[in-house]
């Protein structure tokens, strides 16, 4: 027996013509209470990857190189390539301005072109102040030396970093308290930041919005009176700055890392127009090492859901992520990938990064040093959605073969297709379809429905 490549043949009479559509613009996106919406009212899917881990120490990017151009073209084109619309795009405050008040225009420069090429690429970005621990100073990440009296050596070679906010370090506590209480004027400085940045980028194509801080810390505070005082009243301050200075962008907003081991939360919400809630979730064996996981996904996920109604704002599911080598992690992340699509979530998997050198021995990337996807994530994060749903009602599920979506149509809805899954071969009801590039165009009005499924290997027998 050999095994051919063959595309399936559907019925002739739940073929879906074949049309001529011009992709529209989808324009700004805007929340619609717990939707995303573009400017022709599609309920929109945002899907994508984090920018990753290698971004986290010097010189911050996602993938090494020698050759920028020609890396960066190489990193967005194997993103596109998944299919995904979405890229979460990790800073470092520490990268931007190195020291108080000069700003590392290199290093903006090579920033603004992976959101430039990755819009070329068809993918939105939005901007994420990122930090872990504080500071690379705390083998962490995140903000400038300058914001520490007499701050130790950088380094990322702390396996277990994470624990420092469950052991409660004295040294990030006092950071952060200082930063909360603004004693050296860095809330200030974070929010003067938060300005030039929404300045810099409020024209840009592509990008959607900005995203405050990651993961939060109390430092010594108590954590639950921090999270409904502190927290949204300091989230509440920096949306007004990013409101005013860029009123089309969304305005993302993380609950703790400790928060998203449990997927609740004390947090109050915060105030500001455009806001999206971004938490985070994370097995505890994430962290553990531990060669199981014993999460209920869908009731985490749940009750991040959840949250985003009683608040009446969408919910993207900033990060979630596992380790390739623990042997659960193909069922685990899977599990996820139902889960949204039943909630009908937005996420960014963490991450994506084309290193020889991880930060921190953490390496969740869904490709290897060289690029090579490893398919334990690869196969179950690269999979087809619905981009944008023009029409009500809509209900999706993949079973790894084929996609189905189930709606009331009322224009032009686009789904994402992975290249990794081969041509697409479409059947349904209620109207015609177009296809270019990773993009599936449906035209359809009334109930309809669109099957999609990826070529077969069907036995044939040798000649």
């Amino acid at each position: 027996m050999i095994f051919l490549l063959l595309a399936c043949t559907a019925p002739k009479e739940e073929a879906f013509p074949t049309c001529d559509i011009t992709p529209p613009d989808g324009g700004v996106l805007v929340a619609d209470g717990p939707l995303i919406r573009d400017s022709l009212g599609r309920q929109v899917t945002l899907r994508g990857v984090n920018a990753g881990g290698r971004s986290k120490f010097a010189p911050y990017m996602p993938f090494d190189f020698d050759d920028f151009d020609s890396a960066l073209a190489d990193y967005l084109d194997r993103a596109a390539a998944w299919g995904i619309n979405v890229l979460r795009v990790p800073f470092s405050w520490a990268a931007l301005e190195p020291e108080q008040g000069v700003i590392d225009e290199e290093w903006a420069g090579r920033y603004d072109a992976l959101l430039d090429g990755a819009w070329e690429r068809g993918m939105y970005t939005f901007v994420d102040a990122h930090q872990d621990i504080y500071s690379e100073a705390f083998c962490g990440d995140g903000f400038p030396l300058w914001t520490l009296e007499n701050p130790p050596d950088p380094h990322h070679d702390c396996a277990g970093w994470f624990f420092a906010y469950v052991t409660g370090d004295p040294d990030i506590q006092a950071a952060f308290d200082d930063f909360w209480a603004d004693e050296r004027g860095t809330r200030t400085s974070f929010g003067e930041m938060w300005r030039g940045m929404a300045q810099r980028h409020r024209d840009r194509p592509g990008v959607i919005g900005y995203e405050i801080l990651n993961e939060p810390y109390e430092g010594s505070a108590d954590h639950d009176t921090w999270a409904q005082t502190t927290l949204p009243d300091f989230y509440s301050e920096i949306a007004a700055i990013l409101n005013a200075e860029d009123p089309d962008a969304m305005v993302f907003f993380d609950s703790t890392g400790t928060d998203a081991t449990d997927a609740t939360t004390a947090l109050l919400a915060p105030q500001g127009e455009r806001l999206i809630f971004a938490p985070h979730f994370y097995d505890p064996a994430v962290f553990s090492g531990a060669s199981t996981f014993t999460s209920d996904v869908d009731a985490s996920l749940g009750r991040w859901h959840d949250k985003g109604t009683e608040w009446n704002v969408p919910v993207l599911l900033g990060e979630y992520g596992a380790d390739p080598d623990v042997g659960a992690t193909a069922d685990y992340a899977l599990a996820m990938q139902e889960a949204m699509d039943s909630l009908q979530m937005h996420g960014t998997w963490w991450e994506y990064s084309v290193a020889e050198e991880s930060w921190n021995f953490e390496d969740f990337s869904i490709v290897e040093a060289d690029g090579t996807e490893n398919a334990v994530l690869a196969d179950p994060v690269a999979r087809p959605f619905p981009a944008a749903i023009a029409g009500t009602d809509p209900s999706w599920a993949f079973d790894g073969t084929t996609f189905r979506l189930d709606w009331q149509a009322d224009g032009i809805t686009e789904l994402r297709w992975p290249a990794r899954l081969g041509s697409p071969q479409l059947r349904g009801e209620g109207g015609c379809a177009f296809v270019s590039g990773r993009s599936i165009y449906i035209d359809a009005q009334g109930p309809a429905w669109v099957e999609v499924q990826r070529p077969q290997m069907v036995p044939v027998s040798e000649p």
